[in-house]
């Protein structure tokens, strides 16, 4: 069972490596799944008197911020309209209100579906060991790769929730390491450390926040490159870097649409959340077939929302 299940993940995972048309019917998929499972409470919330049936129909929807999510969290406690299910997530609260979001065990695996494209991307496998810096908060930057390597890529994933950066890099070594998690602060920390790792590392994986001197990162590290997860709470993964330096954005699963300089985002997979401002903005176009293998739209103009507060990553 558990083998059909991450089968079935796999393939939804590597449609981007079939056809440009593969990934448009799956966002359609996507979409029409997410209307069928709204509630009318929920409809009302996200859309109002509007009537949607296709994606260009949010392009007349008021749009939602992460202040208006806090809002209704608070009036309908507590986790507001969304769905109710085992896996809790937490945004981070560095850049807006701290904010919850269930999931249930089929929406979690649909959330992190997309992740596993940059590690499937990388040949990430069963001889794997993934070790992240998450120190148990669940923060979906993190939680959302974990999980993808696992369910998806059948690697091994290590547990040490310790927020010591040393301790990550003793870990690293003594339990064979291969895929290293972190945002870009605890990185340029660690990297500051100097480390000396007993086997090379396979991948380095910058999340949560912009990516500021990758080669840096990657020298010290010993490896090619570091791949880049730009994503959220909201709308779960949203582009990686591929080794080519594209940044591949899977439109299947979020959509967003552009309007008065910036991006409202729409979560096509797991959460009731349309036309949502992040404070970001990102544009994207469709260009054929990478030469990595996918056909996913890569990113044309990409402005993220300011990280200076975040002083300890």
């Amino acid at each position: 069972m558990l083998e059909q299940l991450r089968s079935l993940l796999r393939s939804k995972a590597l449609l981007h490596t079939i056809s440009q048309q593969a990934i448009i019917d799956n966002r359609l998929r996507n979409f029409k799944s997410a209307l069928e499972r709204m509630s009318t409470a929920q409809r009302q919330w996200a859309f109002g008197d509007h009537s949607v049936t296709k994606l260009e129909d949010l392009d007349g929807l008021l749009e939602k911020t992460p202040e208006d999510v806090a809002v209704m969290q608070q009036q309908l406690p507590p986790y507001g309209h969304f769905y109710h299910g085992e896996i809790l997530v937490q945004n981070s609260g560095s850049t807006t209100s701290k904010k919850s979001f269930p999931f249930d065990i089929e929406s979690w695996l649909q959330y992190v579906t997309p992740a596993a494209r940059g590690l499937l991307a990388l040949g990430v496998d069963s001889t794997d060991r993934i070790l992240s810096t998450d120190p148990g908060s669940t923060q979906a930057g993190y939680r959302t790769p974990e999980d993808a390597a696992v369910w998806v890529c059948s690697a091994q994933l290590i547990l040490d929730r310790s927020v010591s950066l040393s301790n990550k890099i003793k870990a690293i070594n003594d339990h064979g390491v291969t895929v290293f998690i972190a945002n870009y602060n605890k990185l340029e920390r660690m990297a500051a450390l100097k480390p000396k790792f007993d086997q090379p590392l396979k991948a380095v994986i910058n999340t949560g926040m912009p990516l500021k001197n990758p080669k840096y990162i990657a020298d010290t590290f010993g490896v090619e490159w570091v791949m880049d997860y730009y994503g959220s709470s909201e709308m779960g993964n949203t582009y990686y870097t591929c080794q080519h330096g594209h940044r591949h954005v899977h439109d299947d699963f979020v959509h967003a649409v552009q309007r008065d300089g910036k991006t409202l985002f729409s979560n096509l997979s797991s959460l009731p959340l349309w036309n949502y401002d992040l404070g970001d903005r990102i544009e994207y176009s469709y260009k054929g077939l990478c030469k990595c293998g996918s056909y996913l739209p890569t990113v044309d103009l990409f402005k993220t929302k300011d990280y200076t507060q975040i002083n300890k990553g």
